[in-house]
């Protein structure tokens, strides 16, 4: 959803899913190093801007953190989202 008075620009908030799995390594004092699979499922909320030129060159900055769901032992309980990325609009 975007705030501004630019259609599709200025600032905005946005949510959705992520899936998630990997590898997650542990130490156990018996056994020494291994590693153990995760599978995980979140929700993220994140908010950045969007900035458009008169000649459609654009700029887009958003941060976020998604908070995982699944109850995996062996996996992140949260997982942040940054990017910057440039482009045209066409």
């Amino acid at each position: 959803m975007y705030f501004g008075n630019k259609p599709n620009a200025g600032f905005f908030g946005e949510a959705f899913i992520i899936f998630s799995s990997g590898k997650y390594d542990y130490y156990e004092n018996n056994y020494g190093y291994g590693f153990r699979n995760f599978t995980e499922l979140a929700i993220e909320l994140s908010i950045g801007a969007k900035l458009v030129t008169k000649r459609n060159f654009v700029a887009n900055i958003h941060a976020g953190v998604a908070r995982n769901f699944l109850d995996s032992e062996y996996g992140p309980g949260a997982a942040p989202r940054l990017g910057i990325s440039f482009g045209w609009r066409y």
